[in-house]
């Protein structure tokens, strides 16, 4: 095992099985840490219960074609993505590249090829573009690690979906949101939540938020309307 890739989380995606376990195989063996998936479905899940520090998905899956839920996918993560292909149409590379993705590799390819981008890429620190902490009232919403911490430095362990969701809370700075804009910054090709799935997420947070700081008085409910983050 290589002692500097064991904290990373990979996550490939792969929808033929004897594919994936070599891959899955070839990585682990390379001492990084891997969930794979065979479908966009399953690709989504993974995202809302890992934080995972590089994505490697074949272009064509056996529920769709990856390229359509690029978008989607960078909802949930800026971590880098690679794309596999069989393809070598220019076309699939510019529409990979355009649509989110960060690395093209054609297969069949060599293991250390594939070891070599994923190596290259994870030197490259991750960016959303957004400020890569947020405190308010003590409480740090840190970006780049996607997390969230209370005022004594506990992480929360919120899931990538209750992240996302604090997200856009926190950086409202005290602006309530809807109910509605939560449900569609939180939509992807797989899940499209309701207004009560919000409602459910948001109390597993206010629990989360209890267990780490003992309230969750800051998170508040705007009657009528959906949420807000108190910010003084």
């Amino acid at each position: 095992m290589i002692s500097n890739c064991s904290d990373k989380t990979l996550l490939v995606a792969e929808d033929d099985r004897t594919t994936r376990l070599i891959l899955r195989s070839y990585l682990e063996d390379a001492g990084y840490r891997v969930v794979d998936a065979s479908t966009g479905h399953r690709i989504f899940q993974l995202l809302q219960e890992f934080s995972v520090d590089l994505l490697i998905l074949d272009i064509h899956l056996s529920d769709g074609n990856c390229l359509d839920w690029l978008p989607g996918i960078r909802e949930y993560t800026a971590a880098p993505i690679i794309m596999l292909s069989s393809e070598e149409a220019l076309t699939s590379k510019i529409t990979s590249f355009d649509r989110g993705a960060d690395d093209f590799v054609v297969k069949p390819c060599h293991a250390d090829e594939l070891l070599a981008h994923i190596r290259a890429r994870l030197k490259v620190p991750v960016t959303s573009g957004l400020k890569p902490k947020s405190t308010v009232n003590g409480w740090l919403l840190d970006t780049e690690q996607q997390q969230f911490f209370t005022p004594n430095g506990t992480s929360c362990d919120l899931t990538p979906a209750e992240y996302r969701l604090m997200q856009l809370l926190v950086q409202a700075e005290g602006k309530p949101i809807a109910r509605q804009r939560l449900c569609e910054a939180l939509k992807n090709a797989s899940y499209i939540p309701t207004p009560r799935a919000i409602d459910i997420k948001v109390a597993r947070i206010r629990k989360k938020l209890e267990e780490h700081h003992g309230s969750a008085v800051a998170l508040m409910t705007v009657h009528g309307i959906g949420y807000r983050w108190y910010c003084e």
